[in-house]
């Protein structure tokens, strides 16, 4: 099977609320209170509130990878797109190294906004939306998606791909950007099929994710959907909204919320 289309989680550093916290003067042990902290690691977010603000400008940047994610890609067209699938910021294009810049002017205000990259020739539209809105400088690297890694998508989850409609890969994750296994989703799409990653694979038994903590809907029609789930120990994910274009992958990532 060819190898499902990449995302480097690591370099996408995807925005978290902040945790305030401290030492509550209840008389615990030093031990309780480690106990505490190791249950809460990677879920210190839950029940914590938003940013409300943001820094005046933030610049989006990172490297565009083949599909593989072997080796950087020259000439993509980047752009920043609002939750309307309109234009913000000065669209670029990745230079020799697969490296891109957009700086945003906000006003203040967190920016609900994707990455997208196109290159007709070589790639379909392949977009990148966040768990939650931007606040600050973020890193965005990942992977263009050709069609026939598209195909290999479907032929895995035994759907062939229609490349009128799109793929939606989502990354279930705790509060450090770390996958999770034993996570489910609803599938929000209507006609879509819906795959869990299982080992590498896409079988139709597979029922919650594996470590990858990754979902795939395949043949989703275009237009607004609302993306949500579960983490193994029932922590609800924050729901996210996609709006698809059509003859798209877009990855996505959910994250704990309040």
């Amino acid at each position: 099977m060819r190898a499902l289309p990449f995302l480097a989680l690591a370099a996408c550093s995807f925005p978290t609320k902040t945790f305030v916290g401290g030492d509550s003067g209840s008389g615990q042990s030093d031990a309780r209170k480690d106990a505490a902290a190791d249950a809460l690691a990677g879920f210190e977010c839950v029940g914590q509130p938003f940013p409300t603000t943001a820094t005046p400008t933030i610049r989006v940047s990172g490297t565009v990878y083949n599909p593989t994610g072997t080796m950087p890609v020259q000439g993509v067209s980047i752009t920043i797109e609002d939750a309307s699938n309109t234009v913000v910021g000065q669209p670029t294009v990745s230079d020799a190294n697969g490296l891109y810049a957009i700086t945003l002017t906000t006003n203040g205000a967190p920016q609900d906004v994707h990455v997208v990259g196109t290159d007709t020739t070589r790639f379909i539209r392949t977009s990148v939306w966040r768990s939650i809105r931007l606040v600050a400088d973020t890193d965005v690297t990942f992977a263009m998606v050709d069609a026939s890694s598209a195909a290999g998508v479907g032929n895995a989850a035994g759907v062939p791909f229609d490349p009128t409609q799109s793929i939606v890969s989502v990354f279930l994750m705790d509060c450090d950007n770390r996958p999770q296994a034993g996570a489910t989703m609803p599938n929000s799409f209507a006609g879509a099929t819906q795959r869990y990653v299982m080992g590498g694979s896409l079988p139709a038994s597979a029922v919650s994710t594996d470590s990858s903590g990754t979902v795939y809907f395949i043949n989703v029609q275009s237009g607004i959907a609302t993306l949500s789930g579960t983490l193994a120990m029932g922590t609800a994910e924050i729901p996210r909204d996609v709006n698809l274009a059509g003859g798209e992958f877009a990855y996505t990532a959910l994250q704990p919320g309040p």
